[in-house]
């Protein structure tokens, strides 16, 4: 298989990470092409997806909507090391945006007892890390 262009990775990690990448989604056969893709560029993926979610200066809760620990599952047994890795530097970005101390000490919640927008978000990496922990084996 011939290796994607840099647009075709940023297009693939894209859709991967962007909450709908399920063959019921995006259909069956261009959900395995893309897993082929990546599959088959494991590196050149990887590289796309530590500099465009990795990279000095990002805001953790912007990340909070996205599902970047699936594009790294994706990857899990074809390049383990450099997954646990990565997994391990995206898990200090996702916690360094979650206050330390009670959650009551941080959470606002409105009358209805629904969070604010970085309440939200902040939850949402708490799942991440949660998924994150069970793939690295990190708790």
């Amino acid at each position: 298989m011939a290796q994607p262009l840099p647009n075709q990775v940023d297009q693939d990690l894209a859709i991967i990470v962007g909450g709908s990448f399920s063959p019921d989604h995006i259909g069956p056969t261009a959900h395995q092409q893309i897993v082929r893709r990546v599959r088959a560029a494991p590196d050149q993926y990887l590289q796309a997806f530590e500099r465009r979610f990795l990279r000095s200066g990002v805001d953790p809760l912007d990340l909070a909507d996205l599902y970047l620990p699936a594009f790294l599952q994706l990857l899990a047994d074809r390049a383990p090391q450099q997954i646990h890795a990565l997994g391990a530097r995206l898990a200090a970005v996702y916690s360094s945006a979650i206050p330390r101390g009670a959650r009551e000490d941080w959470e606002v919640l409105d009358d209805e007892g629904e969070p604010d927008e970085p309440t939200r978000k902040r939850r949402r990496l708490e799942e991440h890390l949660a998924t994150l922990s069970a793939m690295t084996g990190r708790h």
